[in-house]
């Protein structure tokens, strides 16, 4: 009954919000952001040592958390470093945590893939290189 509304009480980053990381790297909101958002980018945060990546999804935000938890679990759902990465440096949950800092007005993968790229070129975070 609550649906969608509800939903976005449970995670909701306001705009203005900004996240800085421990190599200094600040990422800031410009509108409001949900966990039901599509077509976003992401700064996923290791909880055991603080490093970023950076990531994007044409999917709903939840879902694509679901599966860093899925793939950082179950070997052999790995598709990237990250996952193992966060399995092994943080011992206690949440291991990581992902902060919207980009939303596409539009679906366009190609726009995602080379605003993603644009963004981990400028701030280099280390958990995007292949570990």
């Amino acid at each position: 009954m609550g649906g969608e509304n509800s939903e976005r009480e449970k995670f909701r980053i306001p705009r203005n919000a900004s996240i800085t990381t421990k190599s200094n790297m600040t990422f800031h909101v410009k509108q409001n952001m949900y966990c039901s958002l599509e077509n976003v980018l992401y700064a996923l945060r290791c909880n055991g040592c603080d490093e970023i990546y950076i990531g994007q999804t044409g999917d709903k935000l939840r879902n694509r958390r679901t599966v860093h938890e899925q793939q950082m679990r179950d070997l052999s759902a790995r598709k990237i470093p990250l996952s193992g990465h966060l399995d092994t440096c943080c011992k206690s949950e949440p291991k990581f945590s992902i902060f919207p800092f980009y939303k596409f007005n539009h679906v366009d993968a190609l726009a995602r893939l080379s605003k993603e790229k644009f963004f981990i070129n400028i701030f280099k975070p280390k958990l995007n290189i292949k570990l």
